[in-house]
């Protein structure tokens, strides 16, 4: 272990929120507000400017925080895993995983604002043309690499979709992992936390706070801010006949996670 090595990695996947992930984990008291993002161990950077470089970006932060860093290309990324292990056996990492054809679109949808991603006709096509874009949505395939180098107690596997659907209850469950205080509430996040219960008797003293807890249900009534990007609708970016191949490829796959995330997202993800 190098003497600044970060406490934390993020396996990132591109398209399935690490970085909004992030900055809910530097919004946290005990960790650095800075985690960047250095593409170290899936480039080469790796190479040219070697491990002392990459403990160097840490020596600048607090050190009486956790620190950490993320790359969109570390869960994929060939080797990454083993390059890791050998920088810092005892670092802990977490993973985001998102419905491989979900996590296609967005990267399609994003492609096709740039004159150069024109070219596309439709998502199958793109697809095709593109083999990273598939092989990066094989979650079984990288994370199998990833538990033959680190323990289930130093990874934690984060889907998606659940953060879509409960984002506090998953950031503090990461929190958690961390081991720091899983209570934060990120700002972010306020208006997921729990409703504040209304007294059954008002008192006088009761009747003074009906008012405030009034205004706080109000306040949360309001539309949550959309930190994490909806979900597409895959029918509208793939005929039934060009989804067969890619739901054949991803089902076959996601089969592999069951074991390890103790979770049937075949079934989950409808694939």
């Amino acid at each position: 272990m190098q003497k600044n090595s970060p406490h934390f990695i993020g396996l990132g996947t591109a398209y399935a929120g690490i970085g909004a992930v992030a900055k809910l984990l530097a919004s946290h008291p005990e960790i650095s507000d800075s985690i960047p993002s250095l593409n170290f161990f899936n480039t080469d950077v790796y190479d040219r400017k070697g491990v002392a470089w990459y403990d160097a970006n840490f020596q600048t932060l607090n050190n009486r925080k956790l620190t950490g860093e993320f790359s969109v290309g570390y869960l994929s990324g060939p080797a990454v895993a083993e390059k890791i292990f050998q920088f810092n056996p005892e670092t802990k990492l977490f993973a985001l995983i998102r419905h491989p054809l979900d996590r296609a679109i967005a990267q399609y949808a994003h492609v096709k604002q740039f004159k150069s991603g024109q070219r596309y006709r439709n998502c199958s096509e793109y697809l095709t043309a593109v083999p990273m874009a598939q092989s990066i949505g094989l979650y079984g395939q990288h994370l199998r690499n990833y538990f033959g180098y680190f323990s289930y107690l130093q990874l934690q596997v984060i889907v998606y979709e659940d953060l879509l659907r409960e984002p506090l209850k998953v950031i503090q469950e990461l929190y958690n992992f961390l081991e720091i205080d899983n209570n934060y509430l990120p700002r972010a996040l306020a208006t997921f936390a729990p409703k504040p219960d209304e007294p059954r008797h008002r008192g006088l003293v009761a009747n003074g706070l009906h008012f405030p807890i009034k205004l706080a249900r109000q306040v949360m009534k309001k539309k949550s801010p959309q930190i994490f990007q909806p979900p597409f609708k895959i029918n509208d970016y793939f005929s039934e006949a060009e989804l067969i191949p890619f739901k054949k490829l991803y089902a076959e796959d996601a089969s592999r996670l069951t074991p390890l995330v103790h979770r049937n997202l075949v079934a989950e993800w409808d694939l």
